[in-house]
């Protein structure tokens, strides 16, 4: 169960991290 939620946690880490690359190019784009 523990290997599960660590994963589920790796997983929601990296699309986090590639939503806020794509957030931050669009603020760069709108300023």
């Amino acid at each position: 169960m523990f290997i599960y939620s660590s994963l589920y946690v790796y997983i929601y880490f990296v699309f986090v991290c590639d939503y806020w690359e794509i957030n931050k190019n669009t603020l760069v784009i709108y300023a």
